[in-house]
């Protein structure tokens, strides 16, 4: 591994943490003190082109599971998924059935990687991005001139039909989560309403946990939806 490398997964580890700390309320502290081999730092290792293909596949396999009917799964292994599916989704594993499965296999990532791959953005375009600037007719990406890092103009970089594809499937995907969460979120506030007048038939005990539960999921979904909506 050449130096630039090595410096990269540092900071990427550092990174990490910080994440984690912030997120998780974790204290991680480290401060790494790689030794350096080169005398000088301009060698890098440039993400080549034969490893386009090989990383778009990762990202389509990256935490997606077989369909909950896949005739060739075994009992044994669904039990796995579910046992996965429920401690990803912090629900219970008796409440994870098809549409369980058919919700962990997200077209996100795929789309993230397809149009970098495309279009080469730099850091700072990903996180003013938005999905204003896909032209899906066109399969482009415009970026208005005053959100380019490049130059002072409008800025449009062309898409394949593949990728194109692949943000417009993410796209519904997305509207499917953002109707959902105001469906969740009404259906939260009508559970722990009936949990207060006692009419649910339920203990309330039992009710105040659903309605725990909701809410969390609700909170999560807002947390996430604020991000993509950016």
């Amino acid at each position: 591994m050449i130096d630039s490398s090595v410096l990269h997964t540092a900071k990427a580890i550092k990174r990490f943490f910080k994440y984690s700390n912030h997120v998780r309320g974790t204290k991680y502290d480290w401060e790494p003190k790689p030794e350096l081999s080169q005398a000088n730092g301009d060698e890098r290792d440039y993400l080549r082109r034969t490893a386009f293909e090989p990383l778009y596949q990762a990202a389509l396999e990256y935490s997606s599971v077989k369909s909950y009917h896949n005739t060739r799964m075994t009992a044994e292994e669904r039990e796995r998924i579910k046992t996965y599916l429920s401690q990803r989704m912090s629900i219970p594993k008796d409440e994870v059935g098809p549409r369980e499965f058919k919700q962990a296999n997200s077209w996100k990532v795929p789309s993230m990687i397809a149009v970098t791959l495309d279009t080469g953005l730099r850091p700072i375009e990903v996180g003013r991005a938005t999905v204003h600037w896909a032209n899906l007719q066109n399969n482009e990406l415009n970026i208005p001139k005053e959100e380019s890092t490049k130059n002072n103009a409008h800025w449009n970089c062309t898409l394949k039909e593949r990728t194109a594809t692949i943000i417009e499937r993410w796209l519904e995907e997305r509207q499917t989560y953002i109707s959902n969460r105001f469906l969740i979120s009404s259906e939260s506030r009508r559970v722990e309403g009936r949990v207060r007048c006692g009419r649910t038939g339920k203990t309330p005990v039992a009710e105040s946990r659903q309605c725990v539960f909701w809410d969390r999921l609700v909170a999560e979904l807002e947390s996430a939806l604020l991000n993509l909506i950016r």
